[in-house]
């Protein structure tokens, strides 16, 4: 895939911080395909200061055609890698919106995960430690990253996304909680609060979580509106614990969206 032959493919690299050598070396060995214009690479050290964090990565995440999976013991047993990020990449994978490529870096215990169904590379899943010379190993995983490139350019469905046009949504929200990066499970909850939210015959629609105290809704509702946030152009946040902040609440969202109010008073 040529750089006249279409924009550079992003690609997200998730790894546990114990591996950071091994994500260093695998941009080394991207770089000939970075400078070709073939691909585009972020990882975590690619935020500055001052950047939301948890954000950064969530929109990374979400507009990243290839997620890279750096494996590992300390991958598995990172909770914001294992239950944020694979996570998140595996919905993707499922709606046919992102590749994910898992890499083995070093030796652990990968089967039973959510991606031990994909082709994992080097060769064999042979773990790149393990290999008497790595870079022969990191050019085996650079070999499988070039054929998902190949596949991506004969996908009917990946070019026809690149044909369109669709300009970026401005997104207008006032989410009053940062996103929780420990949050896991609920899987099966959003993926049901996604799917009855797009259901193209509705015209409106309505969805309502409910449960005791302290089982987690509000921490659900946050997290699909970080997850889906690049889906919508607003996601108005109002607390509803009483009339009087349900008023404030839409008072507040007025003013967000500079309504005018003219002489209304409430």
């Amino acid at each position: 895939m040529s750089a006249d032959a279409a924009r550079p493919v992003e690609m997200f690299i998730s790894y546990a911080h114990e591996d950071e050598a091994f994500a260093r070396r695998l941009l080394n060995h991207l770089s000939a395909l970075r400078r070709q214009g073939v691909v585009s690479s972020w990882y975590d050290r690619d935020i500055s200061a001052g950047e939301e964090w948890v954000a950064s990565i969530a929109e990374q995440l979400g507009r990243a055609t290839i997620i890279v999976l750096l494996v590992s013991a300390d991958f598995l047993a990172s909770d914001y890698c294992y239950g944020v990020e694979v996570q998140r990449a595996m919905e993707r994978a499922l709606r046919k919106e992102a590749c994910v490529v898992p890499v083995i870096v070093r030796p652990c215990d990968w089967k039973g995960t959510s991606f031990d169904s994909l082709q994992a590379l080097p060769r064999d899943a042979r773990p790149i430690s393990t290999w008497d010379d790595e870079d022969e190993a990191f050019l085996a995983v650079i070999t499988g990253i070039r054929e998902v490139l190949r596949r991506l350019q004969d996908d009917p469905v990946y070019q026809a996304r690149l044909s369109r046009e669709a300009p970026a949504r401005a997104v207008v929200e006032n989410i009053p909680y940062a996103r929780n990066p420990l949050f896991t499970g609920r899987a099966v909850v959003l993926a049901d609060l996604h799917a009855t939210l797009h259901r193209e015959s509705a015209v409106a629609l309505t969805q309502t979580i409910s449960g005791l105290g302290g089982i987690g809704k509000t921490q659900t509702a946050l997290e699909y509106a970080y997850r889906y946030r690049e889906e919508y152009t607003h996601i108005l946040w109002i607390t509803a614990d009483s009339l009087q902040s349900v008023r404030s609440g839409l008072a507040a969202v007025s003013l967000l969206l500079k309504l005018p109010l003219g002489p209304e008073q409430e």
